[in-house]
């Protein structure tokens, strides 16, 4: 790491590598740093690659925000703001049912953050709830773009994604499948398992690639949510938007843009005095 930064503690590892709180020498403010092992020379790795360019260009609200990148030959060190509350993943299995103001209110700021994705050309394509960060109960960012691609080529034309990685859980049908497919058709089923994770406190397809594969164009999302009291006014609604995510056929999916409005609907009637 760079001798102008102090590493703290430890927050997480994986295959990815390793996730530590830092700050600089002359700053009290705490910092993530995610340190990636690149597989070759750094400038060939495209996961690496794509997690920065992703964040050099995407500026949101509800988008992690990237302050800094240390490289070497083999290593990226990319400083990020530090997300205090850890990420979605494990609040919500913590403390299911979440409260129904945070739940609404988390996934609207995460369809705002996937639609200027969209809007930028860029699909996310790993979109779960460890992917998305809690700063506090009033703020979430959606974080790890080392998968995100761009969307079509610099003549216009749609560039079909060849590559079949993430969460089984909250991937579409047609990545489990390995067939060539619209990134951000993708996020928009990966969308539909993350609501019913959040209000369900489980993903809705569990197993073996082929037992999902079959869940999920068998049975797609049951309609039998359990769902806390204080929002079973709203279930009816809420299950209408979950199902039109997870359209089997990509092209029957809302878009990120349908999503937002059809959400920031449902919120405004829920929370607007009367």
């Amino acid at each position: 790491m760079d001798k102008d930064y102090i590493v703290l503690d430890s927050i997480d590892s994986g295959s990815f590598g390793e996730i530590h709180t830092l700050r600089k020498r002359n700053d009290d403010t705490i910092y993530a740093v995610k340190a990636i092992k690149a597989c070759g020379h750094m400038t060939e790795d495209e996961y690496i690659l794509a997690e920065i360019r992703s964040l050099i260009q995407l500026k949101h609200p509800h988008i992690i925000t990237m302050y800094d990148v240390v490289l070497s030959h083999n290593f990226a060190c990319i400083v990020m703001e530090y997300a205090s509350c850890g990420n979605l993943e494990r609040f919500t299995l913590k403390h299911q049912p979440l409260p129904q103001r945070f739940m609404m209110t988390s996934f609207q700021q995460i369809l705002s953050a996937v639609e200027y994705c969209h809007s930028n050309d860029i699909a996310h394509k790993d979109i779960n709830p460890s992917n998305i960060l809690i700063f506090d109960d009033q703020c979430v960012k959606l974080a790890d773009f080392g998968l995100a691609i761009k969307c079509h080529d610099a003549c216009g034309n749609l560039v079909l994604c060849e590559d079949y990685l993430g969460q089984n859980s909250y991937l579409a049908p047609e990545i489990l499948l390995n067939k060539p497919h619209c990134g951000m058709r993708a996020d928009m089923w990966s969308l539909g398992c993350l609501l019913y994770f959040v209000i369900c406190g489980k993903p809705p397809f569990e197993g073996e690639v082929n037992s999902i594969v079959k869940q999920q164009i068998s049975n797609g999302i049951h309609p039998h949510l359990h769902v806390p009291d204080e929002q079973t006014r709203d279930s009816g609604i809420i299950f209408k938007i979950m199902t039109s995510l997870c359209k089997i056929v990509p092209e029957e999916r809302l878009t990120s843009l349908s999503a937002l409005e059809l959400w920031g609907d449902l919120v405004n009637r829920t929370f607007t005095p009367r």
